[in-house]
């Protein structure tokens, strides 16, 4: 259909056009054809092998704002120099050198206005389509405005979320937190931690995961820890807490009309240390398994374990009683950690036990928190593949 269509005057109900120094080449376009052409919204025009124009239709001629009478036998580059050198000169010029369709898209400032052009070369020369894409280009702008705004927000509800306390903030007990993200330019996740004293004694340490991404996450994220944090006062005991949390999480899913399986469920792990006497209780809802590394040498892991929250109501937790000697670390991360991996070798909970061994010689949580992620990433190729949230705490 693309091949050497040349128009002029109509003729014997065809458009046609005698080319200038091609008095050997004429081709009649068929009425059916030509009708098509000047009523279709695309615009179409075809070049010959010297770049002259050898047809436009009615829609062509608004794009190029002239009348096709004006440009008809005319070189398309003397006609519109300052397109010499532009993306359309540069794809029109690969199709007829690779002798390939190009497709490419196209701002036009005249008009205020975006084309997908789609150019096919054929023996004779060059022909294009112009399709109008302005209003596809203005929502992929405004997604992408709100796409930033909402991640802006995410940001910063994020980091609000992440404030690091002084190591020494709790008298008794030193405690560093580590949050890595998975890619700089990825969503925001739902990864936290969190530490606040219930009273002059007990400190409680949280780490937890929502799923999902970007600002819903990071919402539900806050909701998490600040609810967390009002039934901890109300219910001093972790796994009480967690089975009123749930029952929260699981409500507010019905309030909202909502099935439950949609809901971001919700993976934590809690303790409460008492600094005097070194009692702590863990609970844990679907996250991994705390560790303990003893100040005589070996590692212990919390046998704590239970359904992720917002699962199923009326869950119950079980409470892991442990005492923290003077000296002892307690370690608490999300999954991104343990599931980093170096093609398909993970580094699971073996390999972070390894890495902690190698950082307890460092002299503070905070250097140990750092090594134990810096070695993560150089196990995983220098990027995790999920964001993760790192929890320390020795008592002293």
């Amino acid at each position: 259909m693309f091949l050497s269509w040349q128009a002029g005057h109509e003729e014997n109900g065809g458009l046609r056009m005698k080319l200038p120094g091609a008095d050997s080449i004429e081709t009649i376009l068929q009425p059916s054809a030509s009708r098509l052409l000047e009523t279709m919204p695309d615009a179409f025009v075809a070049f010959d092998t010297d770049w002259r124009f050898l047809y436009l239709n009615r829609a062509a001629e608004l794009v190029a704002r002239r009348p096709r009478t004006a440009l008809l036998g005319k070189r398309i580059w003397d006609e519109y120099p300052a397109a010499v050198g532009s993306v359309i000169y540069r794809e029109y010029h690969r199709a007829v050198a690779e002798q390939s369709p190009v497709c490419f898209e196209l701002p036009h400032a005249p008009h205020d206005a975006w084309y997908e052009v789609n150019a096919y070369p054929f023996s004779g020369g060059l022909s294009a389509y112009f399709r109008d894409i302005t209003e596809r280009k203005r929502a992929e702008e405004r997604r992408l405005a709100d796409y930033e705004r909402e991640h802006r927000i995410a940001e910063t509800l994020q980091r609000s979320l992440l404030l690091t306390l002084p190591e020494d903030a709790f008298p008794g007990l030193a405690v560093a937190s580590r949050y890595e993200p998975a890619w700089q330019e990825a969503l925001v996740g739902g990864d936290f931690c969190d530490t606040f004293a219930l009273d002059e004694r007990r400190v409680a340490l949280v780490v937890g995961d929502v799923a999902g991404k970007g600002l819903a996450a990071a919402a539900r994220t806050a909701e998490v820890q600040y609810t967390l944090r009002a039934f901890l006062h109300e219910y001093p005991q972790p796994a009480r807490a967690l089975e009123r949390l749930n029952d929260f999480l699981c409500g507010a899913v019905f309030r909202e009309n909502a099935p439950l399986s949609s809901s971001p469920f919700v993976c934590l792990a809690l303790a409460v240390i008492d600094t005097e006497s070194g009692k702590t209780v863990f609970s844990v809802a679907g996250m991994e398994p705390p560790l303990l590394l003893r100040q005589a040498g070996h590692v212990e892991e919390v046998p704590a374990s239970g359904l992720p929250l917002a699962v199923e109501p009326q869950t119950e937790y079980r409470p892991i009683e442990v005492h923290l000697e003077p000296g002892d670390l307690m370690l608490m991360t999300t999954d991104g950690l343990t599931e980093a991996r170096r093609g398909n070798v993970f580094l699971g909970l073996r390999g972070l036990i390894r890495l902690a061994k190698q950082a307890r010689s460092l002299a503070t949580v905070g250097q140990m928190a750092q090594s134990i992620l810096s070695r993560t990433r150089i196990f995983a190729g220098g990027k995790l593949h999920d964001d993760a949230c790192l929890l320390l705490a020795r008592r002293i």
